[in-house]
């Protein structure tokens, strides 16, 4: 009974977390490694970069700051988003993290880096999926890990 009343509140909690990122609008922030890649969100909207251009599309970024390793960006919120390396994904280290709070601390934040990965979706309830050959790479749940973008 113990385990039910667990599960039950685990999803709870997660359908809340969900309904207030959809409710007031809200925010997502992601930080893009380096590189070239698309991003793309649940209802359609793209973001792409080329050649270390700053990203440029139809999904409209509040803010973005870029350092040596790749791009922050705060975007509306989404259920779903997708990264897709637009180059030779062998070798490449990718870097793609999906966080619902600036803030990261005791928040919802997902992340995947590596090598040999072609694409990366994630999604505010917790699935994780990508694609590529050779892959090596880690994923992480943990919010305080975010603090290493993507090293």
């Amino acid at each position: 009974m113990k385990k039910i009343a667990t599960v039950l509140l685990c999803i709870s909690l997660t359908a809340a977390f969900t309904a207030c990122g959809k409710e007031d609008g809200g925010s997502a922030y992601i930080y893009a490694g380096e590189g070239s890649f698309q991003l793309l969100n649940q209802e359609g909207d793209s973001l792409n970069c080329e050649d270390g251009n700053r990203p440029d599309g139809t999904m409209p970024v509040s803010f973005q700051r870029a350092d040596k390793g790749g791009y922050t960006l705060e975007v509306p919120y989404s259920d779903s988003f997708t990264y897709m390396n637009t180059e030779d994904a062998s070798g490449v280290r990718q870097s793609f993290q999906l966080w619902d709070s600036f803030d990261v601390y005791g928040r919802t934040a997902y992340s995947v880096a590596g090598t040999g990965i072609s694409s990366i979706t994630v999604d505010f309830s917790g699935r994780i999926s990508f694609t590529g050959q050779d892959m090596q790479f880690t994923v992480s749940l943990n919010p305080s890990d975010h603090f290493a973008w993507g090293r």
